[in-house]
């Protein structure tokens, strides 16, 4: 269930931004979660969720407030594969 799922994403991304407060933290996962978490970030709807690209080995960046404020840093960045 995709709504499951991004909550259970959202949750653990809040859990580990209490945990690591203050610090750069990387994370890798599959492209769904992924587009539910931009989602979330970007308080986003399915429609427009499902219609971001998220290709393979690609970076995305968010900055999280430890409140409930995401900000997209980068999108979708594959200039390391070049």
């Amino acid at each position: 269930d995709w709504e499951e799922a991004r909550s259970r994403a959202i949750k653990v991304l809040e859990e580990v931004g209490a945990k690591h407060k203050g610090e750069k933290i990387a994370g890798v996962c599959h492209g769904n979660i992924i587009r539910a978490i931009l989602g979330q970030a970007l308080k986003a709807d399915i429609d427009s969720i499902i219609r971001m690209q998220v290709d393979l080995a690609s970076l995305s960046v968010l900055e999280y407030d430890g409140a409930d404020l995401f900000r997209l840093i980068e999108l979708n960045d594959t200039a390391h594969l070049k």
